[in-house]
């Protein structure tokens, strides 16, 4: 008797603790947020948005060359020995060729968390803040689902490589 009312209270607790009031909050990305399509064959739309230096990056200006768009965790400027290192070097390396893009995604507890580790990280290419909080909605609606990712675009806007993960 004790055993089975026991196990119908733990059942109670467990169906009441998951159970969702409704309001849960859905992050979405933000009203008049550019929906940009990353995958293989596809062409990149025209977008404008603020870097993390307050500058606009306009994708326009990348027309006519190529571009790599490194796509990766926050977590991986604090993780990964040389990351920032790796990605500054390269982007040095093929500086007058090629266009580079950064765009850090992730959930953090408020916007000044990432900040300070792109700035230690002192990327010398734009970075894109696209992480998201409970008050704060993304800057880009793109498709990109696992970190990190490279990204190539050619000379007209199309994506010709994407690689997802290590």
């Amino acid at each position: 008797m004790y055993t089975r009312l026991l196990f119908l209270s733990t059942l109670l607790v467990l169906f009441y603790s998951c159970h969702s009031t409704g309001k849960d909050k859905v992050i979405k990305p933000g009203k008049g947020t550019p929906k940009i399509d990353f995958n293989t064959g596809s062409t990149i739309a025209n977008f404008s948005v603020k870097t993390t230096a307050g500058k606009i990056f306009d994708a326009k200006s990348c027309r006519g060359k190529y571009w790599v768009v490194f796509y990766y965790n926050k977590s991986s400027i604090k993780t990964q020995g040389g990351f920032a290192q790796i990605l500054n070097q390269t982007a040095k390396q093929f500086k007058n060729r090629i266009n580079f893009l950064g765009i850090v995604n992730g959930f953090v507890e408020n916007e000044s968390e990432v900040l300070p580790l792109l700035k230690n990280a002192a990327f010398n290419f734009p970075q894109i803040d696209n992480t998201i909080s409970y008050d704060k909605n993304s800057r880009l609606n793109d498709n990109v689902f696992c970190t990190p990712a490279e990204i190539i675009i050619d000379p007209n806007g199309k994506v010709i490589y994407h690689s997802c993960g290590d």
